[in-house]
């Protein structure tokens, strides 16, 4: 049986662009797991940006709201499979 969320989906317009996010309220936010996150921000091209503080990856929200413009309009450079 497959599990199902009580939580209403997150939108990228959910995104403040005055606050900073942590690794799991980004997680949710943009639906994806904690390992997609570091692949995004170890990218050489078009990395995630963040702060490390205490240990702990932050965003801001203006820089990922900028991030994901870029990669609509740059697109990855990969064929759909």
């Amino acid at each position: 049986m497959r599990k199902t969320s009580l939580r209403p989906a997150a939108r990228i317009s959910d995104i403040d662009p005055e606050r900073t996010y942590t690794d799991l309220e980004l997680q949710e936010l943009l639906s994806v797991g904690r390992f997609a996150l570091y692949k995004y921000r170890r990218e050489t091209v078009n990395p995630l940006p963040f702060y490390q503080i205490g240990g702990q990856p932050q965003y801001r929200g203006k820089d990922v709201l900028r991030w994901i413009e870029r990669q609509r309009r740059e697109g990855s450079g990969r064929r759909p499979r």
